[in-house]
């Protein structure tokens, strides 16, 4: 064996006795560097390779002693608590050990040989070998945590780390005194995991740690009160991020929260806690959290916003907190002087409480920035795409008066979602522009549905402005008339304010040149014409597809292919869903949607009004592009690289815009994010895998209803290959094989498509 440097012994059945005899003899051996005795734990495996716990300790034995192997696989031989442990003694146990990584993961060990695991590692005189192991899927950096190899922050974001590794961490920064940042976010520590960290953290004296995100780790209130007890005596700790946990356990148990905003009244350092998406957070732990921030004379930044995703039919109904919370924290705005960002989207303040946070900014100096986007300030909402609740002006009236006489804010957010409607924005607008303390510099209220009278106060208000902070306002997604337009195009020169967008029925009139000169010379925004000529493009369809005429020829050719039905009924309904995904995508009509989950909830209404007029009585079959032949993707390559050759050209025109921008004292706009990318409208996207689990989460509310339809509904997403209109055809030719055929002409159909070269158009036929 002396030349020997690689032995593979694995799934075989050595047993105790040829393992013995295996590690007697390289106890002495100087020259085998890699070997595997790994058994098989598949089903049909054999299982333990070495004898299980008893042969566990005869490696272990060789291992204490060997120091020339830098590789051994013993995975797959069921060693159990105490044949791991036996292993790594013996390796942490011997100096002279080049066995650099280990791989235990799958290994069922339970939490007391994890334990075992983590004290060897701990008290390791191995020296620079050992330097990885993995337990959950993911190689743990051994000397980083340990601070042997000294770095300042760890990013283990998104590991799939466990328990197990949690534990095995919190023995290791235990006596780490560099480190300054931990990661875990996107893990599965849970509260076991979370709550040992906190306490290796909490017993080191002497730790810099100074951040810790824990962000969507699966942490209870458990969890929460060992982040708190941490808090409140580590005196360097700066951000805390518990975003995307259940901290109340979905309101059962505010123990956790209460704690957790107990350790903030007392650490003096902490300028920064992300509590987001903590469902049902509760009006009683954000009032927890308020007495807290009265006190608090360090915190900067609190994000409270709700981040729960969006269901099918909802548009974030779930918040963390009402009225009562958002009235508690308000007061505690009106007497904290440390806050400068406050992050409370997606909750619902209502009325009552966008009065309070009014109240708050007529005496707060020190807040910066505010986001009640989404908040419901007029006791509206949409659900379902659908306005939901009773408009009260109150709230917003309030908030006006308070930005009046505010000086300190320097951006405020109060769209998407909140429908101020036309008062409400003139009445924001004239409050800013009515401050000459203000120094708010910039407004985002696109797609906010204000109508004529309203751009026009907000013209207005821009005109008689005596505040030199507001610098540019979006209005790109409103409707707007002729002479709201013109109003804002002659502000826009003559405040130097820059004006995001003229959209929607304007788009007719700004396509001849003169009126494209015309809007620029107003002062209109150069970069807007070229989105105005893209929305105009892909509102209308863009370039026709299919052939011409086809239809109307090949019925006058065959005029007995297609008779029309004797009633408003149709047996078989055909939806090419891609006719309905470009329109609901960017609306010839309406606003144009911000959101994917806004287009989503468009489709489905769309989808509903089609079925209200085919009346189907057997079956409804909705059909999505998928992956298409090479041809067609050579074609669809072709639309994607001349959008790409449109975007650079856009990009070129906004970069020669910035000399003239200065020049006139204008901020150059962000032209980038105005509209959404049709191009992921594109088998493959994760916008059309999201669009077919909405498709059939609405096919399975359908059926499940009360009262639900006599039909069937199939579903053919993006995930299938070929074109919709091809995939419906292709169903109804497989129809004709199946059991149960219905004879020809007995079976009317309804085919929804836009393609001219759909042999069955958009209306309702009976095949034969």
């Amino acid at each position: 064996m002396g030349a020997l440097t690689k032995l593979s012994l694995a799934k075989n059945k050595l047993g105790e006795e040829g393992t013995k005899f295996l590690c007697d003899a390289l106890v002495g051996n100087n020259t085998l560097k890699e070997l595997d005795l790994s058994g098989d734990s598949s089903f049909r495996g054999t299982g333990s390779n070495i004898g299980g716990t008893a042969g566990a300790k005869h490696v272990a034995n060789m291992l204490l002693v060997n120091g020339a192997l830098t590789s051994v696989d013993l995975r797959g031989n069921q060693l159990g608590d105490e044949g791991w442990d036996a292993i790594f003694a013996a390796i942490c146990g011997n100096k002279d050990s080049k066995i650099m990584s280990m791989d235990v993961s799958h290994e069922n060990i339970g939490p007391a040989g994890v334990q075992l695991i983590a004290e060897a590692l701990r008290t390791s005189i191995t020296g620079a070998a050992l330097t990885e192991v993995n337990l959950d899927g993911y190689a743990l950096p051994i000397k980083k945590l340990k601070g042997t190899e000294s770095v300042e922050s760890l990013d283990l974001s998104n590991k799939r780390l466990g328990v197990a590794s949690a534990i095995v961490i919190a023995s290791l920064i235990g006596v780490n005194n560099a480190l300054t940042a931990l990661d875990f976010s996107f893990n599965d520590l849970k509260d076991e995991g979370v709550s040992a960290v906190c306490e290796a953290i909490k017993r080191n004296k002497e730790t810099k740690l100074a951040s810790l995100n824990v962000k969507k780790n699966g942490i209870g209130p458990m969890g929460a009160n060992a982040v708190a007890a941490m808090a409140a005596v580590t005196g360097a700790l700066m951000s805390v991020d518990l975003s995307g946990n259940q901290l109340t356990d979905y309101g059962r148990d505010m123990t956790g929260i209460k704690e957790l905003a107990a350790a903030l009244g007392v650490n003096g350092a902490l300028t920064h806690l992300s509590l987001v998406g903590n469902e049902k957070l509760g009006d009683e732990g954000v009032e927890a959290l308020s007495v807290a921030i009265e006190q608090s004379k360090s915190l900067r930044t609190l994000d409270l916003s709700s981040d729960s995703e969006c269901q099918p039919c909802s548009t974030r109904v779930s918040t963390m907190f009402g009225p009562k919370g958002a009235t508690a924290l308000a007061k505690a705005l009106a007497i904290n002087s440390s806050l400068t960002q406050i992050e409370l989207q997606g909750n619902y303040l209502g009325v009552k409480g966008a009065t309070a946070f009014a109240d708050a900014l007529h005496v707060n100096s020190s807040l910066r920035k505010l986001n009640l986007s989404n908040t419901r300030l007029c006791g509206v909402w949409f659900y379902c795409g659908v306005s939901t609740g009773t408009y009260n002006a109150e709230g917003i009236t309030a908030i006006a008066d308070a930005l009046r006489v505010n000086g300190a804010l320097t951006s405020i957010n109060l769209s998407r979602g909140n429908q101020l409607g036309d008062e409400g924005w003139g009445a924001i607008f004239a409050a800013i522009c009515g401050n000459k303390d203000s120094k708010i510099m910039s407004m985002d209220v696109s797609h906010e549905n204000i109508g004529p009278a309203g751009v026009k106060l907000i013209a207005e208000a821009l005109r008689t402005s005596i505040t030199g902070a507001l610098t540019m306002a979006n209005l790109l997604g409103n409707q707007l008339d002729a002479e709201s337009a013109k109003m804002l195009a002659e502000v826009a020169k003559q405040k130097g304010i820059s004006l995001c967008g003229i959209p929607g029925p304007l788009i007719t009139e700004m396509e001849s040149p003169g009126a494209r000169e015309a809007y620029l010379r107003a002062g209109g925004d150069a970069c807007d014409l070229l989105v105005l000529a893209r929305l105009r493009r892909t509102a209308s369809g863009g370039e026709q597809m299919g052939v011409p005429s086809f239809f109307r020829w090949i019925k006058e050719r065959y005029p007995s292919c297609v008779t029309s039905p004797d009633d408003s009924h149709c047996d078989n309904f055909y939806v090419d869903m891609n006719g309905i995904i470009h329109p609901c995508f960017h609306p010839e009509h309406g606003p144009q949607p911000s959101t994917y989950e806004e287009v989503y909830a468009l489709i489905l209404r769309r989808l509903e009004e089609l079925i209200a007029v085919a009346q189907p009585r057997k079956l409804l079959f909705l059909a999505v592009d998928g992956p298409a032949p090479r041809a067609k993707m050579n074609q669809q390559r072709g639309r994607r690289f001349r959008s790409s050759l449109e975007a650079e050209q856009k990009r070129s025109l906004e970069a020669s815009l910035p000399e003239r921008y200065q020049a006139d004292g204008r901020v150059v706009p962000d032209a980038a994010a105005r509209t959404m990318d049709s191009n992921v409208i594109t088998p493959g996207t994760e916008f059309m895998a999201m669009l077919g689990r909405w498709l059939r989460h609405w096919a399975f509310v359908q059926l499940n209803a009360s009262e639900p339809p006599s039909y069937r509904i199939i579903l053919s997403d993006a995930s299938v290959p070929g074109e919709g209109e091809h995939k419906a055809m292709a169903f109804i030719r497989a129809q004709r094989h199946a059991p149960g055929y219905e004879p020809i002409g007995s079976s009317s159909a309804c085919k929804c498509s836009p393609r001219r070269s759909d042999s069955t158009g958009t209306s309702r036929r009976r095949i034969t």
